[in-house]
């Protein structure tokens, strides 16, 4: 009965349902931006809450078996805190930039209690019974360690994978594409809580010993996610890198998380320099990328590709997201229209010469459905 009770509060939480309607509502504000540039969305189903479901769910059960074998404690005064900066970022951040920075944010809030000496419930007249435990510092960096390479994970395996455009204006009227990726997680964790200050306020909820130690749980989403739209890179090939160093970084914190096992006192640097690298992360990424060469904008000769849908003649073609169609059906082309009316030559085949981003020329064919050129697939600049 008992975990019942465990998994009916976890489903009530607020950060819960507010990520999933948060999802929700990106996920439709995407299919609205593709119909209004491209006239029918790019891809028509919902991905993102397809994502949050089952990534959240298969994450979830290992980082709970990884917090629970390492023994990891935090106090519920942290555990308060998180919650309230998540459902803060999830409220008000746009595309709640930079999940694991809500983290990142709470450590910062608790070292700074810690240090001050501020007792929150004293000092706000709270009766939760709200105090920071003795807790080792360490286990911060472990938390943040996880939440990194969690990230670094599901940016190279997902990042990329549907690349939906999107049309931006720049300066004097110029139409670029752009490709935001912006997927959320809300990973349900077991957090060991020292102490029996749940259970003196909810008699039937379970209690451990550990060692000499008193220890309860909590399930809690721990959020996870990036946000970032690609301008002047192939969106998989920019993602799967920004994992990857995502990956490096949460091997980092494992050595660090080594050290601190042998040198005391060292915890709360480690944890500010794993935090600060991954700040920079983020921001050389954005950097990188607007100091790129080429924009995803049109061009004089050809017509440039932005995206394929899924499913279609197109999605079977040797293209990627960024080549310029030159000739179709041995007809040069330079818009949409003549795109089209090129195919139309021939309804029921298609024959594309291509040059891809690093000028190399390529040729690629495919059949169509009969009598309906326009169900190809190709995403391409309206006219």
């Amino acid at each position: 009965m008992n975990v019942w009770w465990v998994l009916l509060i976890f489903i009530c939480q607020p950060v819960l349902w507010i990520g999933i309607i948060r999802t929700w509502l990106t996920a439709n504000h995407r299919i609205t931006h593709e119909r209004k540039d491209f006239r029918s969305a790019v891809y028509r189903e919902k991905f993102e809450i397809r994502h949050l479901v089952l990534w959240s769910a298969g994450l979830g059960i290992l980082t709970s078996i990884v917090t629970v074998v390492l023994g990891l404690m935090v106090p519920v005064e942290f555990l308060v805190i998180y919650e309230i900066l998540t459902a803060v970022m999830l409220l008000i951040l746009p595309g709640a930039l930079l999940p694991v920075g809500g983290l990142i944010l709470s450590i910062l809030a608790v070292w700074a209690l810690d240090y001050f000496g501020i007792d929150v419930a004293n000092q706000f007249q709270l009766p939760l019974g709200l105090s920071l435990s003795d807790t080792a510092s360490a286990n911060y960096l472990v938390l943040l360690t996880i939440a990194i390479l969690l990230t670094g994970f599901f940016v190279s395996r997902v990042g990329g994978r549907y690349p939906a455009p999107r049309i931006f204006q720049k300066r004097r009227g110029k139409l670029v594409a752009g490709y935001p990726f912006k997927e959320l997680l809300l990973i349900p964790t077991i957090f060991l809580v020292p102490g029996d200050w749940i259970s003196s306020h909810l008699a039937f909820w379970p209690v451990f010993q550990l060692g000499h130690q008193s220890v309860t749980f909590l399930i809690l989403p721990l959020l996870i996610g990036f946000k970032l739209t690609i301008f002047k890179q192939i969106p998989r090939i920019a993602l799967r890198a920004i994992g990857r160093r995502f990956l490096i970084l949460g091997g980092l914190g494992g050595l660090l998380i080594i050290v601190n096992y042998f040198v005391t006192g060292i915890a709360w640097y480690s944890t500010a320099a794993i935090a600060v690298i991954y700040v920079l992360i983020v921001l050389r990424s954005i950097w990188y990328d607007r100091h790129q060469r080429a924009w995803y904008s049109r061009v004089d000769e050809g017509v440039r590709l932005l995206g394929i849908m899924p499913n279609t003649p197109a999605a079977k073609m040797d293209l990627t997201v960024g080549d310029v169609i030159l000739d179709c059906n041995h007809r040069p082309v330079s818009s949409e229209t003549e795109l089209y009316e090129a195919l139309l030559l021939n309804p029921t085949y298609c024959h594309l010469r291509v040059t891809t981003r690093d000028g190399q020329y390529k040729i690629t064919e495919t059949a169509i459905f009969k009598d309906a050129p326009h169900e190809l697939g190709l995403v391409l600049f309206r006219d």
